[in-house]
């Protein structure tokens, strides 16, 4: 049985719809402002930014100050337009930037710059020059145009995000995030995106941050690729354990980049599910079980369009032509996200129960109410069913149900006289139901 009662607030919704990168990717010729705005994506990370070493010009620190050996407090050092006009585009969509400070990941043969770097202190110094660009208008830059940085990405991932040792890698963040945290109290700052597929490094990293000076840490971020919704849970239990072990529970906890993979070793399956019917489900899902156990923010990975883990966008069937910048259409997976957003806009969380394969998510404003369902049903056999659904306390006026379409490529509306008490879905699917007080 589902229930929904909402006659009982239990916290907020909180915004974990938002995505890696930003609407104008391609640099600047592929534009999915329309799609932002649609489901006012609330959060953009920028990570992997225009793919391999930041295409030399965006986000990465390499890319942004090409010179190590420069000076840090000099504005000609940095090389900011780019990358000023891709966070331009996010925020005229009405989305807030997490900005990654560090590098993009290096698959290639050829690693350039996940090597430790050569003075940790300087190169603090030129996050800081970052920072005041984007938070204090330093250097022709802009005033709270970034609401978080995250030190790094994924530095258990060796030969890959870090060419060093863990024990080279803690020095680099703690020394780093104390100092920016002293230079600017008010900006949060966070990390270290990743590292809770080793248990080795998160021990290292917790005693290494917690000896001598505790080093601060505005939010814990770390990434989630999975096939299973059970896994949510566990792996956010298994943080929330972590974070109390070493005296930090309580501050924010990011997914920072999460989406499905069946197999890390054959791919071709997990890029076909999540490019259509199924991995709309499988989102649809995930925001609820995410809500559920309480992640603060979550960035599904990736929204660029040339990205190969890019399951929300596809070229339009409209004209376009080669320097000027063409419209996205878009795929089964985006659907979800317009449709929570209209759950996470009522704000108040309302109690649910659901099922192991069917997860739910509730809000209401006061004046309005919704249910958010995603049934990914993966098991043998799995065939549509029809579930009892038991609400109390939602309003009856202009109820209006919305199912995905069988093919995933659409959303069909219905208006009822009431709040179903039984609700078909098929195994792959979500729904949401809308009503007025």
């Amino acid at each position: 049985m589902l229930k929904a009662d909402f006659t009982k607030i239990n916290g907020v919704i909180n915004p974990v719809h938002g995505v890696n990168n930003g609407p104008r990717t391609g640099h600047f010729l592929h534009d999915s402002s329309k799609w932002f705005k649609e489901a006012q994506i609330p959060y953009s990370r920028l990570h992997d930014t225009e793919g391999a070493y930041g295409a030399g010009e965006f986000v990465d620190i390499p890319c942004v100050f090409k010179c190590f050996d420069a000076d840090p407090t000099d504005p000609k050092n940095y090389n900011f337009f780019l990358t000023d006009k891709y966070i331009e585009a996010i925020r005229e969509c009405g989305t807030n930037v997490i900005y990654r400070l560090g590098v993009t990941i290096e698959n290639g043969p050829i690693k350039r710059h996940i090597y430790p770097p050569k003075d940790y202190k300087k190169w603090a110094r030129i996050c800081e020059g970052v920072i005041a660009h984007y938070c204090e208008g330093w250097a022709d830059g802009y005033k709270d145009a970034v609401e978080y940085f995250e030190i790094w990405n994924e530095p258990e991932f060796t030969h890959h995000m870090w060419e060093g040792t863990f024990e080279e890698f803690y020095p680099l963040f703690k020394d780093t995030i104390i100092y920016l945290k002293k230079r600017f109290p008010n900006v949060k700052i966070g990390g270290p995106a990743g590292g809770f597929t080793s248990d080795e490094f998160i021990k290292g990293f917790f005693e290494y941050m917690n000896e001598g000076e505790k080093a601060p840490l505005d939010f814990l971020s770390y990434h989630n690729y999975f096939d299973s919704l059970d896994t949510i849970g566990r792996e956010y239990k298994r943080v929330q354990d972590t974070l109390k072990k070493y005296g930090r529970y309580g501050i924010p906890t990011f997914i920072t980049e999460w989406n499905y993979v069946q197999d890390w070793e054959n791919m071709k399956q997990t890029y076909e599910i999540f490019n259509d019917v199924r991995g709309a489900s499988f989102v649809a899902a995930a925001f609820c079980e995410m809500q559920r156990v309480g992640v603060n923010i979550a960035n599904y990975y990736d929204a660029q369009f040339n990205s190969s883990f890019n399951g929300l966008f596809r070229r339009n069937d409209g004209k376009y032509r080669h320097d000027e910048a063409y419209g996205s259409a878009i795929k089964p997976a985006f659907r979800p996200f317009i449709a929570f957003n209209k759950v996470y806009q009522l704000k108040n969380q309302v109690e649910t129960v659901d099922e192991p394969k069917i997860k739910l998510a509730a809000a209401t404003d006061g004046k309005k109410d919704a249910i958010f369902i995603g049934r990914f049903d993966d098991s043998e056999g799995a065939r549509e069913e029809e579930f009892t659904l038991d609400v109390s306390g939602m309003g009856s006026k202009n109820v209006k149900l919305t199912l995905l379409s069988p093919d995933g490529e659409s959303t069909e509306e219905t208006f009822l006289p009431a709040v179903p008490s039984k609700i078909a879905l098929r195994p792959y699917t979500f729904a949401l139901i809308e009503a007025e007080r």
